[in-house]
């Protein structure tokens, strides 16, 4: 770990730290974000008040575990505030290929967005660090909104965790979610490729640390380090296998390619889904097989016996097995090498 990362990770202890790196992230995100709206003096527009979870090209929001749960985050809370909620999402495909609405009509497109501030106002909340008070005063500033006179629309870009605070996640997800046709046709076949019994899943995130994978870090390993940390990581997954009496598969799921194909050749149990790799927020090919891949990988990973998160110190625990363990109420245990 570089000494710039060493010092925010100290940093971070401290709330006053983390406030002042949320404001300064979302003052410069919010900027941004602005030059894509229009300033007026009219501060009457046919829209009745509704809150819209916004997804497209504007900037960088994060994956799919950032965004499903801002959007349920911000769907709890208009929820308890009787506040109409939609979805926009765009960018880098239609949410609705693979989650269609269930018991919430949340579909919104773009034709019916309403640029012009004011009536509409913008709320950038990207979460920095997992944070409940950081929660709470974003939620604060989200129900003032609501309560403003002037905000017909308000358009809010987040990653926030509101809803896995009170174990509401689940239930909320399913009043919104139901997965599409083409989704579930996928799901079977890949539950019968597996063999159809008990498995488990281990899930192995490199942030980009093998160079094969686009994503935020520029912190690339050395072919010896890559080498020496794959080695380490199969020999973690030998002994999650070995702890079970009974032979069983285990799902992999990594966002390398390099590591995937490593894994699969080297343990004969390993089953890893095909497709493309690829971070949802550096893509623009509408076509691309990864997003089924990330869609199958939550859902198959929630339907897993126990899931495992396997992480070396220059690597991360994702958030997507964090999602699908709260899904189905499923263990799980995460393991540092």
């Amino acid at each position: 770990m570089s000494i710039k990362l060493r010092i925010l990770k100290i940093l971070r202890q401290f709330h006053w730290f983390r406030w002042y790196e949320y404001n300064l992230l979302n003052k410069h995100k919010r900027k941004e974000l602005m030059t894509h709206y229009h300033s007026t003096d009219n501060g009457t527009h046919s829209f009745c008040k509704e809150i819209v979870c916004l997804f497209g090209k504007h900037f960088e929001t994060g994956g799919l575990a950032d965004r499903l749960r801002g959007i349920v985050s911000v769907y709890q809370i208009c929820k308890a505030n009787e506040i109409p909620f939609k979805i926009c999402w765009t960018q880098p495909f239609p949410l609705e290929r693979f989650l269609e609405p269930n018991k919430v009509l949340w579909k919104m497109d773009g034709k019916d967005i309403c640029w012009d501030v004011p009536p509409t106002e913008v709320i950038s909340a990207e979460i920095t660090e997992e944070s409940a008070w950081q929660e709470r005063k974003i939620r604060r500033e989200i129900e003032e909104c609501i309560r403003a006179r002037h905000c017909q629309q308000l358009h809010i870009y987040t990653n926030m965790r509101l809803a896995y605070e009170d174990g509401t996640f689940p239930t909320l997800f399913r009043e919104l979610f139901k997965p599409s046709i083409e989704l579930e046709d996928a799901l079977s076949s890949e539950l019968q490729n597996i063999g159809g019994g008990e498995y488990i899943a281990v899930q192995c995130r490199f942030v980009g640390i093998l160079g094969d994978f686009k994503d935020i870090t520029s912190d690339l390993l050395s072919e010896g380090e890559k080498t020496e940390l794959m080695g380490r990581l199969i020999s973690a997954i030998e002994e999650i296998h070995n702890d079970y009496p009974v032979p069983v598969k285990i799902l992999l799921c990594t966002d390398s390619p390099t590591f995937r194909s490593k894994a699969c050749d080297t343990l004969s149990y390993i089953y890893a889904v095909r497709g493309d790799i690829e971070h949802i927020d550096y893509s623009a090919n509408p076509e691309s097989n990864a997003y089924m891949k990330l869609f199958l990988d939550l859902f198959l990973m929630s339907k897993a016996k126990k899931i495992y998160r396997v992480a070396s110190e220059r690597m991360r625990f994702s958030g997507l097995p964090y999602m699908a363990s709260l899904l189905e109420g499923k263990q799980l245990i995460d393991i540092k090498i």
